[in-house]
């Protein structure tokens, strides 16, 4: 499926770097996906989110735009 090459990057959380998105489900080459490599693509994603959720924690609406860069 041609069309699987942009579904990564948007519904990926790490996706914001762009490449998780331009390398998943094999877009590159055009090749018809599998289930299996949509499992993997899935499983990597859940990892890379993982990583990127304990690096990159999520804002607190409580605090002030920027404060938590003033410490």
């Amino acid at each position: 499926m041609k069309g699987d090459k942009g579904d990564t990057g948007a519904q990926g959380i790490a996706g914001r770097n762009g490449r998780d998105g331009a390398d998943g489900h094999n877009g590159k080459d055009g090749v018809t996906t599998t289930v299996t490599q949509r499992q993997l693509d899935t499983a990597t994603r859940a990892k890379v989110a993982k990583i990127a959720w304990l690096l990159l924690p999520p804002r607190r609406i409580c605090k002030p735009p920027g404060s938590h860069y003033r410490q």
